[in-house]
């Protein structure tokens, strides 16, 4: 939700509920998961 819609973390808190600090943990969590899968894909 952040990266997609370009929200703020105060923004994005608000809207789905979860914590600043959740929301950041999320966030980099989805990002590394999603660089493991285009890695993989990409035969590296």
């Amino acid at each position: 939700m952040l990266k997609l819609k370009e929200m703020s973390l105060k923004d994005a808190s608000e809207e789905s509920g979860m914590s600043i600090s959740s929301l950041k943990v999320a966030t980099h969590r989805a990002l590394k998961s999603l660089r493991r899968v285009l890695l993989d894909r990409g035969g590296r």
